[in-house]
């Protein structure tokens, strides 16, 4: 049976629950939105099978966490990507002076696209 990467952010969702028992709902915002959420959304635009998962991935983030919640993560978060969630504030910022300036620009329009995707009123 081939593995189908298009669907691994079914195992994601799974993770970010053990995330959010462990370390908490900001920790599991981080990794899911901030991280997987916005990987997957780059990843679609050069994969249409990612990109046919992706509103069941958004409508499992929806489903996962209360509206308040994504809401307030949507429009105060800036520290996204890899590296986003899991820095502390002073490692973020070197990473943002040392890394190519064009990834934290392609963030930026990814975390836009995301806020757009779930509304105004959040996911």
């Amino acid at each position: 049976m081939a593995i189908e990467f298009h669907k691994i952010w079914i195992e994601q969702c799974e993770a970010a629950q053990g995330i959010k028992e462990r370390h908490g709902v900001q920790k599991a915002l981080g990794y899911l939105i901030g991280e997987k959420l916005l990987q997957f959304v780059q990843t679609a635009n050069d994969h249409p099978e990612f990109a046919k998962e992706l509103p069941r991935f958004v409508a499992e983030v929806r489903r996962m966490f209360h509206p308040s919640l994504l809401r307030d993560y949507l429009q105060n978060a800036e520290r996204l990507g890899v590296f986003g969630y899991a820095c502390s504030e002073e490692d973020h910022e070197l990473r943002k002076k040392e890394e190519v300036p064009v990834w934290f620009h392609l963030v930026s329009n990814i975390s836009m696209r995301i806020r757009t995707w779930c509304g105004a009123g959040g996911c």
